[in-house]
C-alpha cells in the first residue's frame, strides 16, 4: 500500500482534473466544440465525424426529462407532472413521481436555461466526466504514491469507449456513471479506515445512481460486497480476535446500508405518493423478464474486446490489447518486485489478483448468452438473481468497467515503474567489476567510473518512471480517440408550426393539446423530436416516447387512430380527439419511414389537406400544423392530384405462407434472386399482411409467368372475396393487375393465390394505387416530386419537395417509384432549382436497381446543367431511383438549397 507523503490539495486537484477533462474531451468529441452552442452528439463511432440536423433519438428524449425537471424547479410545471407526452386530455392523470435524474437533470436546466439547450446538454455531459475524472483520481491515489500514475490511471475513468457511446448515445447510464468511483472510493475509506464519512459517500452515491440510471445502480450495489472484500484484503490494522474491529468495521458500512434502503425505498414511496393522490394503483408498464431471444439481440461477443468485431453492439465493449498488455507486463512485474518482501507488499499482487477476476467476471457477464458455456454464467446470474432477468443490455456491466480498471492500471503502472527501476540496478554489480581493473598510472578511475554509473542509474530511473505512464497514456488515448467519433445533431431553436398551435389555444385562452404524426406505439425514436418541439412551446401531446408503455396505450389511442398516419380520419376519431380536447394535428413530413404507411407521405397530406374537419393553420418546412374545426368546411380547399401512390409494401412471393407443395427455384432473372412454382392443385400462397386505408384505384401487382389458371382471393380483415380465376399464358415475366375491392377505413389485406390448372410461377407482389404506365418505345411519363418518398418538405405552391442544406440529412433524401418497366432502353430528365452558383453539385441520382434488374445508372445534379441519364433495363423489375443529396455536407460553407420539381422517364427502345 502507497506511503503517506504530501498531496495535491483538493481545491487545486479540482481545478487540475477540470483542466484534463477539458483537454480530453475537446480531443475525443471534435469538431463539437466548434457547434457547443447549436449541436449535441448523437453517437460515438468508428465511422468518420458525421453532422446532420436534428436527428431523432435518446439524446432528446434525455435532453426533454432534464427540461422538465428544471421546469417543475422554475414553476412552469407542477412537480412530478409529466404533461407534455401522453396526455389524453386529463392533466391530473399524467402525474408521474421519480427522481427525473437528479442531479444532472437540474445542472442542464440551469445551463440551458441561460445559455441555451445544447450548450446545457453539452455542459452538463462535460460535468459528467469532470466529476468522473477528480473521483477516480481520488479514488487510485489510494493505491499508489506516484501523481503521475494517478493522472493516467485515473484517465481510465472518462476515456474508454463504452463511456463515450453511453454519454454521446444519450443514455443515462453515460452520465450516472460519474458515482461508480465514487462508490469504490467511499467502500474503500469505510472499510479500511473505518471512516462513517467513507458510508456515507458510498451509500449517497449509490443514491444518486438510483436517480440516475438502475443499470449503474444495480451493478454498482452487486459489486458492493465484491469490492468490499478487494479492498478488505489490503487491511492491515484489522484485529481478528477484537470485537471492536467487527464493531468499527460495521459502524462504518453501516450507511451503505441504510442508503441502499433509501433508494428501494424510494420507488414505493412514489407509488404511495401516487395512490395517495390519485386514488388508485400506478398504472402498470407493459414490460417483464427479457427473453434470451432479446436479449441475443443486445449481446456482444468477445471479439468487441480486442476490436475484431467492429459492428453494432460489439464495439461497446472494447479494451484493446494495449491495456491487457500492460496490465498483464505490470501484474507479473509486481510479483517479481515484491516476491522477496511477501510480508509487507504481497498484498498488493493479492489486491491486483482479485481486481483481475472481477474484471474477467464483468467481461463475462457483459457477454450475456454470447459468454463461455453458451452464456451459462449469465444464466446462472439470471437464476441466482431475479432483477438481472430484466437486463435486456448485458453489456450495460460495463459501467463497473472504467473504474475498475482505473485501480488495476495503478496497481499495475507502479509495479511496473518499480520492476524496471530493479532491473536499471544492475548498474552497481557493473561499477563493482570495473572498479578493480582501474589501478596503476589512473589511481582514481574507479571513482569516476563508478560516480557515472550511478548517475545513469539515477537519471534512467526518473525516465522510465515518467517514460513507462506517459507511453501507457498515449496508447490509449490514441487507441480510445478514434472509436468514437461523434455524429453531431444540429438543434433547431424554433418550430413555427408548434408555434402557431400554442399560439391559436393562447388567442382562444385553452390549453394547447395536439395529436403528432407519424403516430407510433409509443417506444420509437423518432417521437423523441416531438418531445424536443413540443418543451418549446408546451403543447400537451397525446402521443409520446418511452420505452415502457403504459397498458392501454397501443388500443386506446395508437390503434385507435393508427389510421391518421395514412390521412384517414373518420367521425368516430374526431369525437374521440375532441373528447380528449385535442384541437390540433401535426405532421412530420421529413419523419415518414416506410413502416408507418404503405405509401410516401404525400398521400397523407394530401388527405389531411382535403379534409373538410382540417384547417391548415401553419407550415414550417416539413412540420405541418392542423386545426379541427367544430363544423365541417362546405368547400374543400384545392389541392395537387396526386394519383399515383408508389409501393412500401412489396413481398418476395417465394417466402409468402405456402399451403402444399411448392417449389423455390433460384433464378437471376427474379427479383430476390429465386421464385416459386405452383405444379400441384390448390397449392397456394398467401402475402403477409399489410395495413392500408381505403384509396382509389387499389390493386395487387403480381409478377407471374406460366401456363394455368389461377384462384385469387382477396382478404380484408381476414374476410376473403373471390374473384375471377385469372389465366397466365406467358412463358416470359408478366404483371398481374389485380384490383382490391371497396371497403372502409382501415384494414389489413392479404392476397391469397391458388393453382387451378397447369404451372404458374410467381415472383413479387406489390401493393400500389392509381394508374401506372407500362411504356411503349417512344412514350414518356412525368412524375411530379410529391409523389416520391422524401425528406425535405413540399412547397404547396409550387408542388416541388425543397431540401434545404440546414435542415435535410446528407445522404438519400428522395426515392422512387419502386414500381416496373417493361425492358427497354430509358432515359431520365430532373428538372430542378436551385439558387447555387452554377457548376456547384447539389447531389446524384443513382438507380437502385434490384438484382438482375438493368443497368447502373449515376446522374449528377448540378446547378445550371441539365441533369440526364440512360440506363438499359434488362427485366421488367421495379426500378427505384435515389437522390444523394450532398449539398448539405460541409455545413459550416452554407450549401445552398435544391428544389425537385418532376422527373420524366421516356422510353427510347
Amino acid at each position: 500500500m502507497p506511503e503517506s507523503h504530501a498531496r495535491l490539495a483538493v481545491w487545486k486537484l479540482s481545478l487540475l482534473t477540470l483542466a484534463i477533462t477539458l483537454v480530453v474531451w475537446a480531443f475525443f468529441s471534435w469538431p463539437l466544440p466548434r457547434y457547443i452552442g447549436r449541436g449535441v452528439p448523437t453517437a460515438a463511432h468508428l465511422e468518420p465525424v458525421d453532422i446532420q440536423p436534428m436527428i431523432p433519438g435518446d439524446h432528446l428524449q434525455f435532453m426533454y426529462y432534464c427540461w422538465l425537471a428544471g421546469d417543475m424547479v422554475a414553476g412552469q410545471t407542477p412537480f412530478f407532472y409529466n404533461l407534455y407526452e401522453f396526455n389524453t386530455g386529463n392533466d391530473r392523470e399524467r402525474f408521474e413521481p421519480y427522481a427525473y435524474y437528479f442531479p444532472f437533470s437540474l445542472i442542464y436546466a440551469l445551463a440551458a436555461g441561460v445559455f441555451g439547450r445544447a450548450f446545457g446538454w453539452n455542459l452538463t455531459g462535460f460535468i459528467s466526466l469532470w466529476l468522473t475524472y477528480l473521483l477516480t483520481w481520488l479514488l487510485v491515489r489510494r493505491w499508489t504514491n506516484s501523481e503521475l500514475i494517478m493522472a493516467i490511471a485515473a484517465l481510465l475513468g472518462i476515456i474508454i469507449p463504452f463511456r463515450w457511446i453511453n454519454l454521446f448515445g444519450g443514455s443515462p447510464a453515460g452520465f450516472a456513471m460519474a458515482w461508480v468511483s465514487a462508490i469504490l472510493l467511499g467502500v474503500d475509506l469505510a472499510v479500511r479506515e473505518n471512516r462513517i464519512g467513507g458510508g456515507v459517500l458510498a451509500g449517497a452515491a449509490l443514491l444518486m445512481a438510483s436517480w440516475g440510471d438502475l443499470h449503474v445502480f444495480f451493478f454498482s450495489t452487486l459489486a458492493l460486497p465484491v469490492w468490499g472484500a478487494v479492498v478488505f484484503t489490503a487491511k492491515t490494522d484489522f484485529q481478528w480476535r477484537r470485537s471492536a474491529s467487527y464493531f468499527h468495521l460495521v459502524k462504518a458500512l453501516l450507511p451503505i446500508g441504510l442508503f441502499i434502503a433509501a433508494a428501494l425505498f424510494f420507488p414505493l414511496l412514489m407509488k404511495w405518493l401516487y395512490s395517495a393522490l390519485m386514488g388508485a394503483a400506478p398504472v402498470a408498464h407493459a414490460t417483464g423478464p427479457r427473453s434470451i431471444r432479446e436479449i441475443m439481440i443486445y449481446s456482444p461477443d468477445w471479439r468487441g474486446f480486442l476490436g475484431l468485431n467492429k459492428q453494432g453492439i460489439a464495439s461497446h465493449v472494447y479494451l484493446g490489447g494495449g491495456v491487457l498488455l500492460f496490465l498483464t507486463a505490470g501484474y507479473l512485474a509486481l510479483i517479481r518486485h515484491f516476491c522477496g518482501a511477501w510480508r509487507t507488499h504481497g498484498r498488493n499482487v493479492i489486491v491486483l489478483t482479485l481486481i483481475g477476476l472481477s474484471l474477467l467476471v464483468v467481461m463475462v457477464l457483459a457477454l450475456g448468452p454470447r459468454g463461455p458455456l453458451h452464456g451459462l454464467f449469465f444464466e446462472s446470474a439470471r437464476a441466482l438473481i431475479p432483477p438481472y432477468a430484466m437486463i435486456r443490455q448485458p453489456a450495460k456491466i460495463f459501467c463497473l468497467m472504467p473504474s475498475l480498471l482505473a485501480v488495476a492500471a495503478a496497481l499495475g503502472l507502479t509495479g511496473l515503474v518499480q520492476g524496471i527501476g530493479i532491473a536499471i540496478r544492475v548498474a552497481a554489480p557493473v561499477r563493482a567489476w570495473i572498479a578493480p581493473a582501474a589501478t596503476g598510472s589512473r589511481p582514481r578511475l574507479h571513482e569516476t567510473v563508478a560516480a557515472f554509473g550511478g548517475l545513469i542509474q539515477l537519471q534512467a530511473g526518473r525516465v522510465w518512471t515518467i517514460l513507462v505512464p506517459v507511453v501507457f497514456a498515449g496508447l490509449l488515448l490514441w487507441d480510445y480517440e478514434r472509436r468514437v467519433n461523434p455524429t453531431i445533431s444540429l438543434l433547431e431553436k424554433n418550430q413555427a408550426a408548434y408555434a402557431a398551435v400554442a399560439a391559436d389555444a393562447a388567442a382562444s385562452q385553452a390549453t394547447p393539446r395536439a395529436l403528432v404524426l407519424p403516430l407510433w406505439p409509443g417506444d420509437s425514436h423518432y417521437a423523441s423530436t416531438y418531445q424536443y418541439f413540443a418543451s418549446l412551446y408546451r403543447v400537451r401531446m397525446v402521443n409520446g416516447y418511452n420505452p415502457f408503455i403504459k397498458e392501454g396505450y397501443l388500443e386506446n389511442v395508437f390503434r385507435r387512430f393508427e389510421s391518421l398516419n395514412q390521412g384517414a380520419l373518420a367521425e368516430d376519431q374526431l369525437a374521440g380527439l375532441r373528447d380528449m380536447k385535442v384541437r390540433y394535428i401535426l405532421l412530420h413530413e421529413n419523419l415518414f419511414p416506410e413502416k408507418v404507411s404503405p405509401f410516401p407521405v404525400t398521400a397523407t397530406l394530401g388527405a389531411l389537406l382535403r379534409h373538410p374537419s382540417l384547417e391548415l393553420l401553419k407550415q414550417d418546412g416539413s412540420v405541418w400544423a392542423f386545426k379541427i374545426l367544430n363544423t365541417p368546411r362546405a368547400q374543400v380547399p384545392m389541392v395537387p392530384t396526386w394519383d399515383i401512390l408508389f409501393p412500401a409494401r412489396w413481398f418476395e412471393m417465394e417466402k409468402a405462407k405456402a399451403e402444399r407443395r411448392v417449389t423455390v427455384k433460384a433464378s437471376p432473372s427474379a427479383s430476390g434472386g429465386a421464385f416459386v412454382t405452383l405444379t400441384e392443385t390448390n397449392a397456394s400462397l398467401r402475402t403477409p399482411p399489410a395495413r392500408a386505408v381505403a384509396v382509389s384505384n387499389l390493386h395487387w401487382l403480381v409478377r407471374a409467368r406460366g401456363q394455368g389458371r389461377v384462384a385469387a382471393e382477396l382478404w380484408v380483415d381476414e374476410q376473403p372475396t373471390a374473384i375471377e380465376p385469372i389465366g397466365v399464358e406467358a412463358d416470359d415475366w408478366i404483371w398481374l393487375n389485380i384490383p382490391i375491392p371497396a371497403y372502409q377505413g382501415l384494414a389489413t389485406l392479404n392476397l391469397k393465390l391458388a393453382l387451378q390448372t397447369g404451372a404458374v410461377e410467381f415472383d413479387l407482389s406489390l401493393l400500389t394505387a392509381g394508374a401506372w404506365p407500362m411504356l411503349n418505345p417512344g412514350e414518356s411519363v412525368t412524375l411530379p416530386a410529391a409523389l416520391f418518398f422524401h425528406a425535405g418538405h413540399i412547397d404547396l405552391k409550387s408542388g416541388d419537395v425543397v431540401f434545404r442544406p440546414d435542415f435535410e440529412p446528407y445522404g438519400i433524401v428522395f426515392y422512387g417509384p419502386k414500381l416496373p418497366l417493361p425492358k427497354g432502353t430509358y432515359e431520365v430528365a430532373v428538372d430542378f432549382t436551385s439558387p447555387a452558383p452554377p457548376g456547384t453539385l447539389l447531389g446524384e441520382v443513382n438507380l437502385d436497381q434490384l438484382e438482375g434488374g438493368g443497368d447502373n445508372l449515376n446522374v449528377p445534379i448540378r446547378a445550371g446543367d441539365p441533369a440526364r441519364g440512360r440506363w438499359r433495363q434488362h427485366e421488367n423489375l421495379p426500378f427505384n431511383l435515389a437522390l444523394v443529396y450532398s449539398a448539405g455536407a460541409d455545413r459550416a460553407e452554407g450549401a445552398a438549397s435544391l428544389e425537385i420539381q418532376h422527373l420524366t422517364i421516356t422510353r427510347l427502345k
